[in-house]
């Protein structure tokens, strides 16, 4: 090729049309966010909705901080806490009780021993013990033993808090006749009890919850108290537990407050999580408090407060505690 003026010019101009189209990768490697994903529930429950609200609120202010969040849908609570461990979660949700066990290496987690990295973010919302039949049968609380119980998925917050009082009740699994297809979930297990193919759900959700109203508007189904000596005992000895009114009329033919147990919702990390991370995690969600409010009808009663102070014997993430102290939540000492 002759090499003329032209050809010299050429030259030059790919050379720093090169460099022009290399800058953007530098740059964009440079400035890569970190992913973080967020361990929910199924998609027909809270969970799902509420971490997938947490997520936008942190995407949305993805310019100050970098972070790229995202939700996985998942059988629950102990599958959570067993899949963060693994390094699958950077955070999650779960269940009051099921955070304590895992801390602790009780219960379900016995086998796995304690996981002390593990970290609170904030407290949400309390999840009663909700026990549901259809209206009419002659089935309570106290008569429940060896009927067909649907009490969750393998691996949710619903089976584990259940077969944990069944224990201190001195039952076992093997006192109630759970349906055959017991992986199904708590929608076509609702579906099924309308349809006589179970004879009851205990389930720990929160309230209002769509899949309830969507069966309670198919056939008469009644939410049934559950209280007694036992239950106050349990709730005064373990701090992972509350006493909770379910409000009536949140479902068609049920319009009396009915008096139960519950676990908290809360949102959950390991200390092996960067705390900057989660400082900008817990700030974006609380300088768009309201806007994480408005997500979901469960969440619309909290404070900044309640969610920042609550303690289940499982420490603050650094992260999480250095913007609460700076927004006045609580008290550096805390």
């Amino acid at each position: 090729m002759r090499f003329s003026r032209t050809n010299f010019v050429r030259i030059v101009v790919c050379l720093f049309a090169g460099l022009f189209l290399l800058a953007p990768v530098a740059v964009a490697k440079e400035l890569s966010p970190d992913f973080i994903t967020i361990g929910t529930g199924n998609r027909d429950g809270i969970y799902y909705p509420v971490g997938r609200a947490i997520s936008v609120l942190v995407n949305q202010s993805r310019n100050r901080h970098g972070l790229r969040c995202s939700v996985e849908s998942t059988y629950g609570s102990v599958y959570n806490l067993n899949t963060m461990r693994l390094g699958g979660f950077e955070l999650c949700l779960g269940q009051s009780d099921q955070i304590i066990d895992a801390y602790n290496g009780e219960s379900s987690f016995v086998d796995k021993g304690r996981f002390s990295e593990l970290r609170m973010l904030f407290s949400l919302y309390i999840e009663p013990l909700t026990v549901i039949t259809r209206k009419g049968e002659e089935i309570s609380s106290a008569n429940l033993k060896y009927k067909r119980i649907y009490i969750g998925q393998p691996g949710s917050g619903s089976r584990a808090t259940v077969t944990a009082i069944m224990k201190l009740i001195g039952w076992s699994l093997d006192d109630i006749r759970e349906p055959e297809r017991f992986e199904f979930s708590t929608a076509q297990a609702l579906k099924a009890l309308c349809q006589h193919d179970i004879d009851a759900a205990m389930l720990t959700v929160g309230h209002p919850y769509q899949p309830i109203a969507e069966a309670a508007a198919t056939c008469a189904l009644e939410i049934r108290k559950i209280w007694g000596p036992r239950i106050d005992r349990l709730i005064k000895s373990h701090p992972a537990y509350s006493d909770i009114i379910i409000p009536g009329s949140l479902y068609q033919g049920n319009p009396d407050p009915i008096r139960s147990m519950g676990v908290v919702a809360t949102l959950l990390s390991t200390s092996t999580i960067d705390e900057e991370i989660i400082y900008q995690v817990v700030k974006s969600l609380f300088e768009q408090f309201d806007s994480f409010k408005k997500s979901h009808p469960r969440l619309k009663n909290l404070t900044r407060k309640g969610m920042a102070g609550q303690r289940l014997g499982v420490p603050l993430h650094d992260g999480a505690k250095r913007y609460y102290i700076e927004a006045g939540l609580i008290e550096s000492g805390d």
